[in-house]
């Protein structure tokens, strides 16, 4: 009660929410923000991309070698490193979002321990 009557007090309270309303003015017109609001959305699925891009490049590099060292490669490493870089590439390409992956993989959710259809 001697709190909410004080006027240093109440003096303090109006300069806070001064300082935040110019705080939060200052960041919604900002170039820098904005700038890096944008980059956010650019590398938000960059997991995704990532991924992509180590498939695709180990999965050739390993085809490249076993070819260049005459090593011979079974109908199934040819169908496991087709299957690899198809994922590779869709991932590569891919212009889901991190979270709507995590929403829509099941087994990102059994990871999370809610394992719902």
């Amino acid at each position: 009660m001697v709190l909410d009557n004080s006027k240093s007090v109440k003096w303090l309270l109006s300069l806070y929410k001064k300082l935040k309303k110019k705080t939060n003015d200052y960041t919604q017109t900002s170039r820098i923000i904005s700038f890096i609001q944008q980059l956010k959305k650019e590398f938000y699925p960059l997991p995704l991309k990532t991924f992509g891009i180590i498939a695709v490049v180990g999965t050739s590099t390993n085809i490249f070698f076993s070819i260049l060292n005459k090593k011979e490669l079974g109908f199934l490493s040819w169908v496991i490193q087709g299957f690899i870089i198809f994922i590779g590439l869709d991932g590569f390409f891919s212009n889901a979002t991190w979270q709507d992956i995590k929403k829509t993989s099941y087994f990102l959710r059994c990871i999370n321990n809610s394992c719902k259809l």
